[in-house]
């Protein structure tokens, strides 16, 4: 499976072999957001089955985590407005 993130916030989950398209989300619509100067720029994270895009949006749905299987919400965090990096992972011990 390839995941992508297009500049205007189309999330998408394609099949590796044959291109078809798995799942789409729109970033705009589920984080509840505008698309900055510059698009959405920054790269996906995905650790596990969890794919983690940058959004921007309002509450708690800055940094959306979604089901890489399906494209559902898994849960969301909140964030700043009108960054262009990347989510990261950290284990803290």
């Amino acid at each position: 499976m390839i995941d992508a993130m297009g500049a205007k916030g189309a999330l998408l989950a394609l099949d590796a072999l044959t291109g078809e398209m798995i799942w789409q989300v729109d970033v705009r619509e589920l984080a509840n957001c505008d698309i900055s100067m510059w698009g959405f720029s920054s790269s996906l994270t995905i650790h596990d089955v969890k794919v983690f895009a940058y959004g921007s949006g309002k509450d708690d749905k800055g940094i959306p985590a979604l089901d890489a299987k399906n494209g559902e919400l898994i849960w969301g965090a909140a964030c700043g407005t009108q960054s262009y990096a990347s989510p990261q992972l950290l284990n803290l011990m």
